[in-house]
């Protein structure tokens, strides 16, 4: 990124490249100021996978990732994704009849989620990917297991405020990110 940005002149965040069979995916790499910014990657490709697999949504395939700097090629985490095709949100004016579609889809997909009883709150995570300490079981004891239940399980919550409680001196703030049974 550094090349690129400064062959551009500006700041760069992203670039684009195109595999020869014109496929789209997307490289995200984890921003470090976020503490156990490794654990957001592994988070991040398990939910899409348990969102596809548990309730057929539409959602990009990760295709690869890697949740530990090393080792790998790129020496930090990272997922390579599938770009969506379609248009860009907040590409569409109000006006467009795509505005109210992407609400009801939106309100509909919430609905769904719902229906799941998950066994804590914290992050969606691949049982491979973390600690067996750190992980709850997917699911409340009164769902019946399924095949995400064998994959995943409920770790760390990785909701963004954790990362906000770091203090400037890059000290991190002794925060306990779940899972948690309950909410109070």
């Amino acid at each position: 990124m550094d090349t690129a940005t400064a062959s551009l002149g500006s700041p760069c965040t992203g670039l684009r490249k195109l595999p020869k069979d014109g496929r789209e995916v997307i490289g995200r790499i984890p921003h470090t100021l976020m503490p156990e910014h490794y654990l957001s990657v592994a988070s991040e490709a398990a939910t899409l996978s348990f969102l596809a697999l548990r309730f057929q949504l539409r959602v990009p395939t990760a295709f690869a990732y890697s949740a530990s700097a090393s080792p790998n090629p790129v020496e930090t985490p990272y997922m390579i994704m599938e770009k969506m095709p379609g248009v860009d949100f907040n590409d569409c004016s109000e006006s467009e009849t795509g505005h109210g579609s992407v609400h009801r889809e939106v309100v509909r997909m919430q609905a769904l989620l719902h229906t799941a009883s998950l066994g804590s709150i914290g992050s969606i995570f691949f049982k491979t990917d973390i600690r067996e300490d750190w992980q709850t079981p997917l699911y409340a004891p009164d769902e019946n297991a399924d095949d995400a239940s064998r994959l995943f399980c409920i770790g760390p919550c990785m909701d963004p405020v954790f990362s906000r409680l770091r203090e400037e001196s890059d000290r991190a703030v002794a925060v306990d990110r779940g899972p948690w049974p309950t909410t109070s």
